[in-house]
């Protein structure tokens, strides 16, 4: 059997560290490295914080020594974007343990699940096994009948079981079965024999318990998969009174009865819709369920071509949001950055400016007064998002001097900035301004247009770790897409976090693929 390959989206510092393990584990590895090959580390030239570089390390070397790195253990890397990401389970056949054909064709109308097909025994199977139902209750019975049609057949069954549920009756009386069973009707029963046996149990359902009833189907799903039981439970409300048998009283009975040449109870199509609907949703989450319990495969648009991965490692990062000056590009990393903790440092007693209006800005320009000998925080307005506590905390600080109703229009410099163009956002008057540096922190974009709609994200567009496996702490909400770095931390946002969420996303991976001994 070939190795499971794995496809990482990203090349940052959470992207290539989990390369490095995937690789080191022999899992064939394939790093998409988007078109801007590094991350955000590339435009930062120099890095002083990440552990081992006394003398510290310039941001793309770094990402160049990662990336041998992990092509020394044997990862591929391609300089392409992901466009989309489909995810595919295998076909599968389940038996739906019923010997009424409609009753099948009644649920492959309502749920159609892509791969999915359900069967019936007596159409496709060609049998008419019978099965002694000798459970306490419906869930016991369901069970016994799923398991006797997966004994037989090897296929994964589901069965039905229905009951009658009483509002103000102790459980130990419930009838806890369907009308047919509870009057005493049989199948042996002609129709007018049927009818009256269960016309009479409704009417002395009413003498025992007082007028009109209130009740509830209760539909029980179960699947037998040969190793593990799925199962599944639907209340639906109906009110009982003793002549349900009327004619043209549209009640939600299961069976249509033909007296005299006259059909009753028989429901329309919109009202049979309306009546399984709820049934109908409980059942299809439980497929659903079944059927991604076993591996998927992930379908990655990679620039032209579509390609087949067994996981999936998202690593893509966060954007940051630059003002949009024409010629702001060039400036990258030479005066003009978005990481203050990254590349503070740098600005050791000099002047720089401060791009925001919102808590991080007012939380780096207090970072960056440790180093600077002034910190020009510029905004558009009077009007600042950030938090009270935050906006007093920096407007108290000495080294921070506010700049309203301001807005940069122009950085000025050949090799690195050295003084920008301001204007006023209500007069338009314009200066120069002096300045050693500009840092901008106005937010991130995650990159995750690939999976839009597919993963859940925060309100700003991170993605998120529901972290519903203890074991898998780093997994989405998909089983085998696992997420790392700036993609999913809104918070810490730093080379060797992102690193270390790599390391996790890639760990969880591995361990996620030998639960399907590969």
């Amino acid at each position: 059997m070939s190795n499971p390959k794995i496809a990482i989206i990203g090349s940052g510092p959470a992207g290539f560290t989990a390369a490095i393990y995937t690789a080191r584990a022999s899992l064939d590895t394939t790093v998409i490295m988007g078109l801007q090959p590094g991350g955000q580390l590339t435009t930062t030239t120099e890095i002083e914080n990440f552990p081992g570089f006394v003398d510290g390390i310039d941001g793309g070397e770094l990402m160049q020594n990662m990336q041998k790195q992990a092509e020394r253990f044997g990862a591929k890397t391609i300089l392409e974007e992901v466009k989309n990401l489909e995810v595919e389970y295998p076909d599968k056949t389940v038996i739906f343990a019923t010997h009424n054909p409609s009753k099948v064709e009644r649920i492959n109308n309502y749920i159609q699940i892509k791969g999915l097909t359900i069967q019936s025994p007596i159409s496709n199977l060609q049998t008419n096994l019978q099965i002694a139902e000798t459970g306490q209750d419906e869930y016991q019975n369901a069970q016994i009948k799923s398991k006797a049609y997966f004994d037989q057949f090897g296929i994964p069954s589901f069965s039905l079981d229905t009951g009658l549920y009483f509002e103000g009756v102790e459980d130990s009386e419930q009838p806890k079965q369907n009308v047919q069973g509870i009057a005493g009707a049989t199948d042996e029963d002609d129709d007018e024999n049927r009818f009256t046996k269960m016309s009479t149990w409704y009417a002395n359902l009413s003498t025992k318990y007082g007028g009109e009833l209130k009740g509830y189907w209760l539909d029980v799903y179960v699947l037998f998969d040969g190793q593990k039981y799925y199962s599944t439970q639907c209340k639906r409300e109906l009110t009982l009174t003793p002549n349900v048998f009327k004619k043209d009283v549209n009640l939600p009975v299961a069976s249509l009865y033909k007296i005299n040449d006259k059909y009753y109870h028989d429901l329309t199509t919109e009202q049979k819709y309306d009546y399984m609907q709820p049934s109908m949703s409980s059942l299809a989450k439980m497929l659903i369920l079944f059927q991604q319990e076993s591996k998927p495969q992930f379908h990655l648009q990679i620039g032209g071509n579509i390609e087949i991965f067994d996981a999936v490692i998202i690593a893509s990062g966060a954007s940051a949001k630059y003002i949009g000056l024409p010629n702001e590009e060039r400036f990258v990393g030479k005066g003009y950055h978005s990481c203050a903790t990254c590349d503070g440092f740098f600005y050791r007693k000099k002047e720089i400016i401060m791009v925001g209006g919102g808590d991080s800005a007012m939380e780096e320009a207090g970072f960056l007064t440790r180093f600077a000998t002034k910190v020009h925080l510029i905004h558009r307005s009077d009007k600042f998002r950030a938090s009270k506590i935050m906006f007093d905390r920096a407007k108290n600080n000495p080294k921070i001097e506010f700049h309203e109703w301001k807005q940069i229009v122009e950085l000025v410099g050949e090799d690195k900035i050295e003084s920008v163009v301001i204007e006023d956002t209500r007069t338009k008057e314009r200066h120069n301004m002096l300045i050693n540096g500009v840092f901008v922190a106005i937010g991130h974009v995650p990159n995750t247009s690939f999976v839009k709609e597919k993963l859940e994200t925060t309100d700003l567009g991170y993605l998120t770790k529901p972290k519903t496996d203890f074991k898998l702490q780093n997994m989405s909400k998909i089983p085998g897409i696992f997420v790392g770095g700036d993609v999913e931390d809104q918070i810490y946002r730093q080379a060797i976090t992102a690193a270390a969420e790599g390391c996790k996303a890639a760990i969880d991976c591995e361990r996620w693929l030998e639960t399907f001994n590969l």
